[in-house]
């Protein structure tokens, strides 16, 4: 079966959806902002999205949530 071939800039909904759908995300960010966006291009992939707000979240997140991804901003509060 041959590989689609796209735009740079685009991602086709249904791939994009095969490929999330059902994995468990941890969006980490300070920024409610940064965690809004994401979760909007994320909200009909079909993932399950957990959120956390700082490093010390983060790790307690991870080990409840068990995530298969984790998009976490580069600077974190406290750690």
């Amino acid at each position: 079966m041959p590989i689609p071939q796209f735009a740079e800039n685009q991602i086709p909904a249904q791939l994009l959806t095969s490929v999330l759908n059902q994995r468990r995300i941890l969006i980490v960010d300070d920024s409610p902002d940064n965690a809004l966006l994401i979760s909007m291009f994320l909200k009909n992939s079909g993932c399950i999205l957990e959120f956390a707000t700082d490093g010390q979240e983060a790790v307690s997140k991870y080990m409840e949530f068990q995530p298969d991804l984790v998009l976490m901003d580069l600077k974190m509060p406290c750690m």
